[in-house]
């Protein structure tokens, strides 16, 4: 009997029993659900304790870094654009600092003899091979001077040269005509367009003498009737002695400071100051106590317990996490005298002014508070190490989470196929039981024809 019409003989309704039947069948696939939702939740919360350990290790770290001793804030007055800052604050000293800027580096700019090539689209003619830069062109003699200005600036992140196609107004002539603008992304006199020459052509001659971009195919750099904008040096005072570099950032002209000149103009009268940075301190351990209260609040409520509703955070109960709590406990106690201290909770206050007074009257003892031998960085980062590091608690909880995970989805899947093969295997059995009542059904009422009839005749019988 097909399941459509499953339940008409017999008037059950054979579809919604099934249901019922693999209903409660399925509850044990609901408990492993639950269990692997609950699984997936304590996965997060340790993923997210893990990173806001990550970041308070970085912190922590940091107070056991020599430059970090040694804070210092660098300014730049008189051009808007003009950035500095602390490079190296070892070597960094105090004062200001005038810069006179006289000239700045910029790159070569190169434009071909505008009468050279009529027509930018046609094929040049020329044959062979050229470089840029040490970097080798091998021309066909189908290019015309637009493909030549893409193939030279397909390997610009090779030479750092770009190239166009333009069209300049020459006031000698009167007239315009197309030309090959090359351009150097790398300033400095020491990246002059370098170039050497192995083509031949139409003209007799070769292609970069042909476009006047050389006077002859030995030459190496271009002519001077060709140099729209020759490459130049950076040339600075600073506090009256005199500096030259091939770039727009100055290094190693003040002490542990480099200085972007990339919005600066020649003439520009700069003023660097470099100055001790007394609040750089206090915002560090700030930025610590505000990551530490950010990992316990994240171990609070991974661990909370609501009783109206019954039901706790996904780590509650966990003893590795309680073990996590104590340990992070014990540390701040060391360092009352800087400031910081705890709160009932169980979160962190910080007193900047506190902080402030104890390194104006003994930095050394502040940086041993934090960062010697016994100190809170050193504690902290062997605790947070042992968690963090390869192999580690996090690696090995990560793995057996991987294998509990693994070991509820193959349950999972195991009776999904069973239940699949149950409801099979009842709705088989329903249709049977269908079929049988089906043909009890028209055997009775075969039956009762028969005796109908021979009740019938019977009467019909006893009147003959």
């Amino acid at each position: 009997m097909a399941e459509g019409i499953a339940g008409i003989i017999s008037g059950i309704d054979t579809e919604r029993l099934i249901q019922a039947m693999l209903q409660a069948e399925s509850q044990p696939i609901k408990l492993l659900q639950g269990q692997l939702s609950a699984l997936k939740a304590k996965g997060d919360a340790w993923n997210l304790l893990r990173a806001q350990m990550q970041t308070l290790r970085d912190l922590t770290a940091d107070w056991q870094k020599e430059e970090t001793w040694h804070p210092y804030r660098v300014s730049v007055e008189g051009r808007q654009g003009v950035t500095a800052a602390l490079a190296d604050p070892l070597k960094a000293l105090p004062g200001i600092y005038r810069v006179t800027v006289q000239s700045l580096a910029q790159g070569e700019i190169l434009l071909s003899a505008p009468g050279a090539v009529a027509d930018a689209t046609l094929p040049l003619g020329y044959t062979g091979t050229f470089s840029i830069q040490g970097e080798a062109f091998t021309l066909s003699g189908n290019e015309s001077l637009e493909d030549l200005a893409r193939l030279i600036s397909s390997r610009s992140d090779i030479t750092g040269v770009r190239a166009r196609v333009v069209t300049p107004y020459d006031p000698a002539t009167g007239t315009s005509g197309p030309a090959l603008l090359l351009e150097s992304a790398r300033p400095g006199s020491s990246q002059r367009i370098a170039f050497s020459d192995g083509t031949s052509g139409p003209s007799g001659s070769s292609l970069l003498v042909h476009l006047g971009i050389l006077q002859s195919s030995a030459d190496s750099y271009a002519q001077a009737s060709a140099v729209v904008q020759a490459a130049a040096d950076t040339l600075v005072q600073v506090n009256g002695v005199t500096y030259r570099q091939d770039t727009l950032t100055l290094k190693g002209v003040i002490p542990g400071v480099e200085v972007s000149l990339a919005g600066a103009r020649a003439g520009d009268e700069l003023s660097v100051s470099v100055q001790p940075d007394e609040g750089a301190l206090r915002q560090m351990v700030s930025r610590w106590v505000d990551a530490m209260n950010s990992l316990l609040q994240s171990i609070r409520s991974a661990t909370r317990y609501d009783p109206d509703t019954r039901t706790g955070g996904p780590l509650q109960g966990d003893v590795e996490v309680l073990l996590l709590q104590q340990a992070l406990g014990r540390i701040p106690a060391a360092l009352g005298e800087l400031g910081v201290r705890q709160t009932a909770e169980g979160s962190l206050v910080f007193d900047g002014g506190r902080f402030d007074q104890a390194w104006q009257k003994d930095p050394q003892r502040v940086r041993d508070l934090l960062a010697g031998a016994g100190g809170a960085a050193p504690r902290l980062l062997d605790e947070l190490d042992g968690w963090l590091k390869t192999g580690g608690f996090f690696d090995a909880a990560r793995k057996v989470r991987e294998s509990q995970d693994q070991m509820l989805q193959d349950r999972i899947r195991r009776l999904q196929d069973f239940l699949r093969q149950r409801e099979e295997l009842l709705r088989r059995q329903f249709n049977a039981m269908e079929d049988a009542m089906a043909r009890m059904t028209q055997l009775s009422q075969s039956l009762q024809a028969a005796i109908n009839l021979m009740t019938v005749q019977a009467q019909y019988g006893k009147k003959a």
